[in-house]
């Protein structure tokens, strides 16, 4: 983690004089982010702050832009709220709710989740994403370890570093995490459109329900989007035949590589999946 230099952590202060800036939460090349606190409020918040040089970055500040626009606008008990999101000539700033917890990749490790807590993680993400696509964005990269636990036990859908507008145009700059992309996230010419998260999203659902994600080990990055876009998914009814029938066929329905197969909407999957009867699991 890189270390925040003073004379940024002093405009940040002049910046937000209203809160009390404390330590640094996270961060590296690209920025950091940072617990503050409200005096007024007692709310215990965090800051994220670009980097000098991602700040030089038209599209690096672009992304936060997006990121700050959906906080800020997008209120759902299963998002991150944000407060406030401020540009100045020398700083892009983001004020937020402070979450802390467990995420679901750190709570899945070594363990596989009960069916009913899973599908209640796939629920809850599956509401927050469709009120992100109703706002006319696309989260764009849904992973475990993109949704946390907070000490309440509540799921919230995070990190929006890659969401941006829909329908998205592909073009040659490839973005996201390569298990969980779409085949038309790899392929050039098409568009990411709400479909696109539901992918990630049953992949998502797949390898918390199996144990595993549903192609063999491959070679890289690249070995693994080839995968994406050729190889037939091992059936979740092989890999995990316990499940309600109900629930293989949704999952499965949702990974369909032809975007036009595929679960259309996140509120669709979540819909469906709130019909299947779990209390025989």
């Amino acid at each position: 983690m890189s270390l925040l230099p003073e004379s940024r952590c002093q405009a940040l202060r002049d910046a937000l004089p209203f809160l009390t800036i404390g330590e640094v939460l996270g961060g590296g090349a690209g920025g950091w982010v940072l617990a503050a606190f409200d005096e007024s409020s007692h709310q215990r918040l965090a800051v994220k702050v670009l980097a000098e040089g991602p700040l030089r970055d038209p599209r690096a500040r672009g992304r936060m832009r997006t990121e700050g626009e959906i906080l800020t606008t997008c209120r759902h008990p299963n998002l991150i709220h944000g407060f406030t999101f401020d540009e100045f000539d020398d700083m892009s700033v983001l004020v937020m709710e402070r979450v802390d917890g467990e995420t679901v990749l750190q709570r899945s490790l070594g363990s596989r989740l009960p069916v009913t807590d899973a599908c209640g993680i796939f629920s809850a993400t599956a509401r927050a994403l469709h009120q992100v696509h109703e706002h006319g964005f696309l989260h764009g990269d849904v992973k475990p370890e993109n949704v946390l636990f907070d000490p309440a036990g509540r799921h919230r859908l995070i990190d929006f570093g890659l969401a941006r507008r829909w329908p998205f145009p592909v073009q040659q700059q490839v973005a996201g995490t390569p298990w969980y992309m779409a085949p038309e996230t790899i392929l050039a010419g098409g568009a990411l459109v709400p479909a696109t998260d539901v992918y990630a999203l049953g992949m998502m659902a797949y390898e918390l329900l199996a144990g595993h994600l549903p192609y063999p080990p491959a070679d890289g990055p690249i070995g693994i989007m080839r995968q994406q876009l050729e190889v037939t998914p091992i059936p979740l009814a092989a890999a995990a035949p316990h499940l309600p029938l109900a629930l293989i066929v949704l999952v499965t329905a949702a990974i369909e590589k032809d975007i036009e197969q595929r679960i259309a909407s996140a509120e669709e999957f979540a819909d469906r999946l709130e019909e299947i009867d779990l209390s025989a699991m």
